[in-house]
């Protein structure tokens, strides 16, 4: 979740947080945790010492996007970096869930595949109704 946001959208992100709460004590799902970014990091490739700072979790999402030949903008997207030279920035969501099986990343939301939107609302609702939540492809190695 990204920090230093607009009440109205802290009070947003404060609604899917309760929902996930919720979800994790009715044992829908087995864990829940937060983290925390800005509106921009560095990517995890930058070759300057702050590529080092990416989030783990961003950069367990960069890799299975690029796994799974999966394209993580327009939520997730690199933009020059005003005053910092030739360094890229990579745009975070104000908020997404990410949802595993075990180690392994089975979903994502926010994101777009095949001409399909997937939203935080819509990996909400499916585990609300006890469906589930995974949207991303397996790829097979060939």
């Amino acid at each position: 979740m990204r920090t230093l946001l607009p009440a109205e959208v802290q009070a947003r992100q404060r609604e899917v947080l309760d929902r996930v709460e919720a979800l994790a004590a009715d044992g829908v799902v087995d864990d829940a945790a937060v983290t925390w970014w800005s509106d921009r990091v560095c990517p995890p490739d930058d070759d300057s010492p702050f590529g080092s700072s990416c989030p783990r979790v961003v950069r367990d999402l960069l890799a299975v996007a690029d796994e799974r030949d999966l394209t993580l903008a327009p939520y997730f997207d690199r933009h020059a970096w005003l005053g910092r030279g030739d360094t890229d920035a990579l745009v975070l969501p104000v908020i997404a869930l990410v949802v595993r099986d075990g180690d392994t990343i089975v979903g994502l939301y926010p994101i777009a595949h095949e001409g399909r939107t997937y939203t935080v609302e819509d990996c909400l609702v499916a585990l609300e109704r006890g469906e589930t939540a995974a949207n991303l492809p397996v790829r097979v190695a060939d």
